[in-house]
């Protein structure tokens, strides 16, 4: 468990996907990102009502929605002006300079911190009480080894890969308590090359201020 924990921190670059069920803090949502050290990451994040895209690029900060979350948020849009609106929508918008709640929870995105301590901790919140060995499988064509472990938080069962790198490939999260929703991370993409792209004047709307 501390060999996973190291190999997913210390990989160049990570594609994660994170799977929340319903619960009354959470609604059913979805996220998958790819990011790597330098902070650079693109995702997008799936609720009931629709998808938000985003993007982070040194400094900088984007993002935008999908067609189906402009519907189900359109208030009192027109008809007349639903088309111009779904078409604003879809445009990189810049996170403002001064939205640090916004920004905070995009870069917060892009890394593997949600997941780390599910591993391993010996943080006094987390702290791993003890590990079992649960047996051994396959996540999408990757061998693994099945650990369980149980820690102040909750109970997680995590797939190593069996060979090469002992990466961890899937963290099943069962929490102690109602407080926090169960979780399952799924990765995959270690090292594998990613490029962000600054998004174009044409695919931009809105100043960032």
């Amino acid at each position: 468990m501390k060999k996973a924990r190291e190999a997913l921190a210390a990989a160049p670059t990570v594609t994660v996907r994170v799977d929340k069920p319903h619960t009354e803090q959470v609604r059913v949502w979805s996220q998958t990102v790819s990011y790597d050290r330098q902070g650079d990451c693109a995702g997008e994040t799936s609720y009931a009502q629709g998808k938000i895209f985003f993007r982070v690029l040194g400094s900088d900060e984007w993002s935008h929605t999908d067609r189906d979350w402009v519907m189900a948020h359109r208030g009192d849009t027109s008809d007349d002006n639903l088309e111009a609106v779904v078409a604003m929508m879809l445009k990189w918008q810049p996170v403002r300079a001064d939205d640090a709640a916004l920004r905070k929870e995009y870069r917060d995105n892009c890394s593997e911190q949600g997941a780390l301590d599910l591993i391993w901790s010996e943080a006094p919140d987390y702290k791993t009480m003890k590990v079992d060995r649960a047996g051994t499988g396959t996540v999408d064509g990757t061998p693994v080894v099945v650990l369980r472990s149980a820690g102040y938080a909750g109970v997680s069962t995590v797939s190593v890969a069996a060979e090469g790198t002992p990466y961890p490939v899937k963290v099943e999260f069962a929490p102690s308590t109602a407080a926090r929703p169960a979780t399952t991370y799924t990765f995959g993409g270690f090292g594998a090359p990613l490029q962000v792209d600054r998004p174009k004047p044409e695919e931009t709307f809105g100043p960032k201020s």
